[in-house]
């Protein structure tokens, strides 16, 4: 597809209401039965959401495999169901584990080749660089996930376009990563005052700034670069942040999630929050 009608396809961005109820006049001019159905259907949504997040997390996940610095804790056949959707062109999905920290400092982390090559590649600016690195090294570790570009290597036909962070293979797959973190200040060792609590409005502002980027990036990438799909994945700092990502997930209209496969992850390693 041309450059032109690929951003020409592109979803409207999200907008920000920041919480506001203010009604447009076509909202004005609707009857007060019509606003109550759409108050209705919203409200069953958010509790089909719920439920479905209850459900995710209502078990502490059962299968612990440990690898040279780190265990992922999953539920049973999460990791078999998450290759499915990689494969799977028009598959969405969202899953969890949790990654137990054996390294007391990122610097004493003992990173694959591929994970070392990110590490002294420049990136593209931010202050998040470990932890695009652990992910890369869960994938290369759960899923034997081989790195093909990181963040810089990356090519689009647009400048200052949105960008992911690395580019793998995945199972024969070629699959792009865009790495985000969500989190809940309370949760840290060092946390501050000043530092919020996460809300669900944060959270659902958050999924959906990085899902859009997704459809973004995936759509402008250069074609000698492009992946079949994408992995969003997110760190959180609690299961309490993950669950209500989760649960604002399930309430995500099916153009913001798309084919997207989300894997949360959520890390007692706080210099993974942090600006390093």
């Amino acid at each position: 597809m041309p450059t032109a009608e690929r951003v020409a396809a592109l979803p409207p961005v999200p907008r920000d209401t920041g919480g506001s109820r203010t009604r447009t006049s076509a909202s004005v001019s609707a009857s007060p039965t019509a606003e109550a159905a759409s108050c209705s259907a919203s409200e069953a949504v958010a509790a089909r959401a719920s439920a479905r997040a209850e459900e995710a997390f209502a078990a502490a996940p059962t299968c612990a495999t440990l690898f040279r610095a780190f265990t992922l804790n999953e539920r049973f056949l999460d990791r078999q169901r998450i290759r499915r959707a990689v494969a799977d062109t028009a598959r969405a999905g969202i899953f969890w584990h949790t990654f137990t920290n054996h390294a007391a400092r990122p610097e004493a982390f003992r990173l694959s080749a591929g994970g070392s090559r990110m590490l002294h590649t420049p990136n593209a600016g931010g202050n998040s660089i470990w932890s695009e690195v652990i992910s890369y090294e869960i994938l290369a570790a759960a899923f034997g996930a081989t790195l093909q570009q990181t963040e810089t290597e990356i090519e689009y036909d647009f400048e200052n376009a949105k960008i992911t962070d690395y580019a793998c293979m995945i199972d024969g797959h070629r699959i792009g990563v865009s790495v985000t973190r969500v989190i809940n200040f309370p949760d840290l060792k060092d946390y501050k005052r000043h530092q919020t609590a996460l809300t669900a409005a944060e959270a659902r502002r958050l999924l959906e700034k990085k899902l859009y980027g997704v459809i973004v990036s995936s759509k402008l990438v250069a074609r000698k670069h492009r992946w079949e799909k994408q992995i969003l994945h997110i760190f959180t700092t609690s299961r309490a942040a993950a669950h209500e990502v989760y649960r604002q997930y399930y309430q995500m209209p099916e153009k913001l999630t798309a084919d997207t496969v989300v894997v949360l992850t959520v890390a007692d390693a706080d210099y993974l929050f942090v600006n390093t």
